[in-house]
C-alpha cells in the first residue's frame, strides 16, 4: 500500500534552514537553541500533517460553500480528491476548480466515488462507544494533547473522548460499495483515519548533519484528521477523502462487532499487546484485537467481512 504523505512535509524537510540548524548542532554550538529548534520543527510539522483535536473546535451545522472558509466535516466534505492544476475538473465530478488546483463541490458534498452530490451524508449511528473484543475493558478514544496524537484505548470511557458518530458518505466507492466517516462527538470537525508511517519521524541528527529516521511502532498508526481547515499554507492542501473514509464490515466470528478499515479499506483499526495505541493492520483479518463492539449496538446492516 502506498504511504500516505503530505507534500508540504516533503518541502519543509528539504528546506535549507533545517540543514543549517542541523549543521550548527553538529558543530556543538548553541546546543540548547538547536535542540529547541529541532523539537519545534518536528512538532510543527506534525501539527501540519495531522494531530489531536484542540478545544477550539466548533460544531459546524451549515453546508460549506467555499473551500477556503472550510471544507466541511463528516456530514458534508467538499473536496473530491481531484486536482485541476493542468486541466479542469472532470465534468462527471460536477465540481469547481479552486484557485489552488483542487476540485471541490461549490454546492453539495463529495461522495465516496469523488463526485459531487446534492445531499449530505447519512447518519448511521450517533453517540456510541467502541469496546475492543480481545481487551474487553478497553474503549477507543481521541487524545486531546499534542504528544498523544495517536488514537488510544482506555478502561475509563467517561473520562476521555470515547463517543463517536458514524456517517455514511454519499455515492459508492469503486472498491467497497459503502464508505463512512468515523466522527468524534467531542470534536465534530475531525474524523478518524490511517496516518503516515512512524518510520519517517526524524528523531536524531548524526555527526554528518543528516536527520536519521528512527523506526518506532507500527507502520500505520491511526490519527484524527481535521476536515474543516488546516494551519498556515496547509490551508490550501485539504486532506484527500480516501485518507479518511472507512469501510465497515461485520466479522463472521463476532456478529455483534464491527471491523473498521481505513486507507481505502486496507488497514483495520486494532490494538495489540504491550500497547494501548490504535494501529492499522494490513496483512489479514485483524482478529479480536481489531473487532470493536458498538455500545449501544448500531441498528444498521454492514457487509460481511471477507
Amino acid at each position: 500500500m502506498p504511504a500516505i504523505s503530505d507534500p508540504l512535509l516533503e518541502v519543509a524537510c528539504s528546506d535549507e534552514k533545517v540543514a543549517s540548524d542541523a549543521e550548527e548542532c553538529r558543530k556543538g554550538r548553541r546546543l540548547a537553541v538547536c535542540a529547541l529548534t529541532m523539537l519545534v520543527a518536528v512538532v510543527g510539522l506534525a501539527s501540519i500533517q495531522y494531530g489531536p483535536p484542540d478545544h477550539r473546535s466548533s460544531s459546524k451545522t451549515t453546508l460549506p460553500t467555499e473551500l477556503v472558509e472550510g471544507w466541511g466535516d463528516a456530514r458534508c466534505y467538499t473536496f473530491t480528491g481531484g486536482t485541476c492544476h493542468i486541466e479542469g475538473c472532470d465534468a462527471v465530478r460536477n465540481a469547481t476548480c479552486s484557485g489552488w488546483g483542487k476540485c471541490f463541490c461549490a454546492t453539495g458534498c463529495a461522495g465516496a466515488d469523488g463526485l459531487c452530490y446534492p445531499t449530505q451524508g447519512e447518519i448511521v449511528a450517533s453517540n456510541f462507544k467502541l469496546r475492543n473484543v480481545k481487551y474487553n475493558n478497553q474503549y477507543m478514544y481521541i487524545p486531546s494533547v499534542f504528544f498523544e496524537e495517536q488514537l488510544r484505548t482506555t478502561e475509563f470511557p467517561g473520562k476521555y473522548a470515547t463517543s463517536f458518530n458514524l456517517w455514511k458518505v454519499p455515492g459508492s466507492s469503486r472498491l467497497v460499495e459503502d464508505m463512512y466517516y468515523l466522527q468524534p462527538v467531542a470534536y465534530p470537525e475531525y474524523t478518524v483515519g490511517i496516518g503516515i508511517t512512524k518510520m519517517w519521524d526524524p528523531f536524531l541528527v548524526s555527526t554528518s548533519g543528516f536527520v536519521i529516521p528512527i523506526p518506532l511502532g507500527s507502520l500505520f498508526p491511526a490519527y484524527a484528521y481535521h476536515m474543516t481547515t488546516r494551519h498556515l499554507l496547509a490551508k490550501y492542501q485539504p486532506f484527500n477523502p480516501v485518507m479518511m473514509m472507512m469501510d465497515v464490515c461485520t466479522p463472521a466470528a463476532q456478529p455483534d462487532a464491527v471491523v473498521l478499515n481505513g486507507a481505502m479499506g486496507k488497514a483495520s483499526l486494532y490494538i495489540h499487546h504491550l500497547s494501548w495505541e490504535v494501529f492499522g493492520w494490513v496483512w489479514s483479518d485483524p482478529g479480536e484485537g481489531g473487532y470493536w463492539v458498538p455500545d449501544p449496538p448500531i441498528d444498521h446492516t454492514f457487509r460481511q467481512c471477507a
